[in-house]
């Protein structure tokens, strides 16, 4: 994250099968990025018919 936060809040929060389900508010100059390496790798997967590349 790049910039300056000035607020910062929680709007919902969720726990399922797939894990943590969250919604957050950010206010002031920001940047952000977040990638989960796993989701993406199941998404794929999915796809591909289960099949592991």
């Amino acid at each position: 994250m790049e910039g300056s936060v000035s607020a910062l809040s929680l709007e919902s929060l969720a726990v399922g099968d797939k894990g943590l389900r969250l919604s957050l508010s950010l206010g002031g100059a920001v940047s952000l990025r977040y990638e989960d390496e796993s989701l993406k790798r199941k998404e794929k997967e999915a796809k591909n018919g289960g099949k592991k590349n």
